[in-house]
């Protein structure tokens, strides 16, 4: 998937979590979801807990933001 691809699948189950309508004890609930996205550039070896850290830092940093958010990085030899 491309970068631009990640940022739309993201932002698409965001938005398809928060529409959703669930009953539960006869009650209509509303659900958010916070997502941290990651992607490595083609052609770039990434080691598979750099990829996990990264995705756990951008979770973090959409919940801090406020949640139901989608934040996205690039992994970057730095990380």
């Amino acid at each position: 998937t491309s970068v631009d691809g990640a940022q739309v699948l993201g932002e698409r189950i965001r938005s398809a979590v928060e529409q959703s309508r669930f009953t539960y004890q006869e009650e209509i609930i509303r659900i958010t979801v916070s997502i941290g996205l990651v992607v490595a550039k083609a052609g770039e070896p990434a080691e598979f807990d750099q990829i996990k850290h990264t995705a756990a830092v951008a979770l973090a940093e959409a919940k801090h933001a406020g949640r139901n958010r989608c934040v996205f990085r690039i992994l970057t030899s730095a990380d």
